[in-house]
């Protein structure tokens, strides 16, 4: 298993930031890797996220790495640039979470979440992180890390922005 996790604090409050979370329909407007959610925010229920192609763009390190780097943004492309997942755990105001994987069971798993928690100044501090599970993991853990700190860096500042912004 391989975990990265993400944290910024925001100067807005808990239900303004989870308002945003929850909004899917917003997503296309301050997301910069997730361009649309089809689903509700509710446990259990199914969400089929849609990619922004840009936001997969990270360099990679070496020529393995770029190869791999290659091999995760073909098969998101060959997949229309949508992911499905499924919502694990909902807590209003606090968390969020939701699991995808490949099709072929133990090849590939990541839990991601969104966490929001009593921050300094009356704000917030929002984490954000994915736990990587499976066979393919340990192969995957350099391009995974790369492509998907960067991307929720850009999502935790651009949600910073937007629930700032509108506060």
């Amino acid at each position: 298993m391989y975990d990265i996790v993400t944290h910024i604090d925001l100067h807005a409050s808990a239900a303004r930031v989870w308002t945003a979370l929850t909004d899917f329909a917003s997503y296309g407007s301050w997301n910069p890797v997730i361009e649309s959610v089809d689903g509700s925010a509710s446990e259990g229920a199914q969400l089929r996220m849609k990619l922004r192609r840009e936001a997969l763009h990270q360099p990679a390190v070496g020529a393995l790495g770029a190869l791999k780097s290659f091999a995760f943004r073909s098969w998101c492309a060959l997949n229309g640039m949508r992911i499905a997942v499924r919502v694990t755990k909902l807590l209003p105001e606090r968390e969020l979470r939701w699991v995808g994987a490949l099709p072929i069971p133990g090849t590939f798993q990541g839990e991601h979440f969104f966490q929001v928690s009593e921050g300094r100044d009356g704000g917030v501090r929002f984490t954000q992180g994915e736990r990587y599970a499976g066979l393919l993991e340990p192969a995957f853990r350099d391009v995974m890390e790369a492509v998907n700190r960067h991307a929720m860096n850009a999502v935790n500042q651009a949600l910073k922005d937007y629930v700032e912004a509108s506060g």
